[in-house]
């Protein structure tokens, strides 16, 4: 996450915005892939209320393919300064911009997204509420926001860090690995209705 040395964007006030968290398979860029946002653009958000880009929503957007072997390095790499002091000096003032923009932020992470979410929540600003939807989340812990956690039962990574007993709701998706998530009509179907709860919520209108 080399952006994390870029300046943090400005985000438009909005009541609540609908953010990504995931590992960045290019860590010189903050673009999602292309399932990504349409998961995020399928909540029918209004303007400004959608993030479209990865953490730390700054710097370059552009996608390239990575072969899979340097992907996973990357993603190897992330986790481990996810789970250090480091990784919150760096991603503060990023987490902190995007949290004063709204009293509610609604995240999708992604993989090891959910160890950096965790080292993020508690320097979350008063005043701001975040909940989060987990899609093979590997953690130490879970993010205490999480509200479901879907697990694919071919997926040995999240499941190994998952073998205690959580907070929240865990969801068995059959047949998905831990790079099919997105691949899964049914998880998409999950995460669509997940943010339409948001978005058609007559609470945060």
């Amino acid at each position: 996450m080399l952006n994390l040395r870029s300046q943090p964007p400005v985000f438009t006030p909005t009541p609540y915005k609908l953010v990504w968290m995931s590992g960045a398979s290019d860590p010189w860029s903050s673009a999602l892939s292309e399932a990504e946002a349409r998961c995020l653009a399928s909540a029918e958000a209004p303007a400004g209320h959608v993030v479209e880009a990865n953490f730390p929503y700054a710097g370059p957007r552009r996608v390239r393919r990575v072969p899979l072997a340097l992907a996973s390095v990357s993603n190897v790499a992330q986790f481990l300064v996810a789970s250090t002091p480091l990784l919150r000096r760096l991603a503060v003032a990023h987490w902190v911009a995007l949290c004063s923009s709204t009293p509610r932020v609604h995240v999708v992470v992604g993989s090891c997204g959910a160890q950096l979410l965790r080292a993020l929540e508690p320097v979350t600003p008063p005043g701001t509420t975040v909940a989060a939807l987990a899609l093979g989340p590997v953690a130490w812990r879970l993010p205490r926001s999480v509200e479901l956690a879907v697990v694919g039962d071919r997926d040995p990574l999240a499941r190994v860090f998952l073998r205690r007993r959580e907070r929240c709701e865990v969801q068995l998706a059959p047949g998905v690995g831990h790079l099919g998530y997105l691949d899964s009509e049914a998880v998409r179907e999950q995460v669509t209705a997940w943010l339409r709860g948001v978005t058609r919520s007559p609470t945060v209108r």
